[in-house]
């Protein structure tokens, strides 16, 4: 084997104890050899380079971190000095870093409830400027707003999707001035992002994006916004319409006779039952629930083995799937028809255990609590004593278990079912 004229010289010097790019080569090596120390040309290893690595941590690496946090560990998620406390930055501050506050856990599921813990904007909040980027561009979906504080018309934002529709927000990054939710229109679910730039004087730029989900929802649900924010805000330019094509067949005249027959439903019950497959769950669901505000239409929904199908719907955890599912049975307890399938497809033990799960949603939770309680107050005459007790026990273990939280609407409701019980 044979090295180059640079090699052979830096080893001649290695060899008889020269240095070599500061650094002393051993004064005795055993002849054959490689140096254990030294550098040479062509070596491109042969430079000192303090490499500096990321790591990518998740939130249950950060959740088993020592506390306090040392000064490194922390500094390599805050990417700033740090004095190895917390107490410098708020709980909602660290959620957004991607940071387990103290007492919050490490799951998602342990994660504070974002829709009722949202918090708000602040004063000092000020939205980053519009990107510089040559690309970028803003949605044709973007509302250009005065007003003194950009924080009122983010907050404007947050009231609109608490108090106006259904809707769960899902993230709300005050450095960002970004907004996330889930928000439905009657059953379809539509999933937008809002975010706040600040433009030139006192006007703001209030960009709404879908990110997912049915566009006739989101044209409405921007409408609605727009239509919101205008009563507070100055909106320069108007209200801007937006155009969807969406290849939508013409409505048929209001003369016309309606000869449609009730549609055939096993497709969509058969798709209700895809718990593999979420999002043939929540078209199904959706589509239900519509059809189930028909009373004909829900009537022929009230079987033993069809009620078997959607108790399925209830083993979802996402707000997608459950709020639809939610309106779908507050629909089929209104019908006496529907009376002896909530008895012997034992979907109201399942009820029950969705009523005990945060994580089902509060909305989605008091809209199955409301026909929980209907249901019940007609069917207890008809139940046997054992699926009584069965039931009551599992009412008394939710209520006691419910007995903290702050919205009582749902334990009432579940109250009031078992006083029904207990009384026949």
């Amino acid at each position: 084997m044979s090295y180059g004229a640079g090699f052979q010289e830096d080893w001649e010097k290695l060899l008889s104890g020269h240095e070599l790019d500061g650094v002393l080569a051993p004064p005795s090596l055993e002849d054959g050899h490689f140096p254990a120390h030294g550098s040479f040309h062509g070596d491109y290893y042969r430079d000192d380079d303090n490499v500096t690595r990321g790591v990518t941590l998740t939130d249950a690496d950060l959740g088993m971190a020592p506390q306090p946090f040392g000064k490194d560990y922390a500094a390599m998620g805050l990417g700033m000095d740090f004095d190895g406390s917390l107490e410098c930055m708020d709980k909602m501050g660290m959620y957004d870093l991607g940071l387990s506050p103290p007492g919050w856990g490490s799951s998602a599921s342990q994660a504070p409830a974002l829709d009722s813990k949202i918090g708000r904007f602040q004063e000092t909040d000020i939205p980053p400027g519009i990107p510089q980027d040559s690309f970028f561009e803003l949605e044709g979906t973007t509302l250009k707003a005065s007003c003194r504080l950009p924080a009122t018309l983010a907050n404007g934002v947050v009231d609109f999707l608490t108090t106006e529709v259904v809707s769960s927000i899902t993230k709300l990054c005050r450095k960002k001035f970004a907004i996330k939710a889930d928000v439905f229109v009657k059953s379809v679910m539509c999933s937008i992002k809002a975010r706040v730039y600040t433009l030139e004087g006192q006007y703001y730029a209030l960009e709404f994006q879908r990110r997912s989900g049915d566009a006739r929802a989101f044209k409405d649900i921007f409408r609605q916004v727009s239509e919101y924010l205008s009563v507070s805000y100055d909106l320069s330019g108007g209200l801007p319409e937006v155009r969807l094509d969406l290849g939508l067949p013409p409505l048929l005249p209001q003369s016309m006779p309606d000869t449609r027959q009730t549609p055939d439903l096993q497709p969509l019950i058969d798709m209700s039952a895809s718990i593999d497959m979420s999002c043939l769950q929540a078209e199904a669901a959706s589509a239900l629930a519509d059809v189930a505000q028909d009373k004909a239409s829900a009537a022929s929904l009230c079987t033993h083995d069809t009620f078997a199908q959607l108790c399925k719907l209830l083993q979802a955890d996402t707000f997608e799937i459950l709020y639809p599912t939610a309106r779908l049975f507050a629909a089929l307890a209104e019908l006496p028809e529907a009376d002896h399938c909530f008895i012997s497809s034992g979907v109201l033990p399942v009820i029950v255990s969705k009523l005990r799960s945060e994580e089902s949603g509060d909305i989605a939770r008091c809209q199955l609590a409301q026909g929980f309680k209907f249901v019940v107050s007609r069917c207890a005459p008809a139940m046997g004593s054992a699926a009584v007790k069965e039931l009551l026990g599992i009412i008394s273990d939710a209520l006691h278990e419910m007995s903290t939280l702050p919205d009582k609407s749902i334990s009432r409701d579940l109250s009031e079912a078992e006083f029904h019980l207990r009384a026949h």
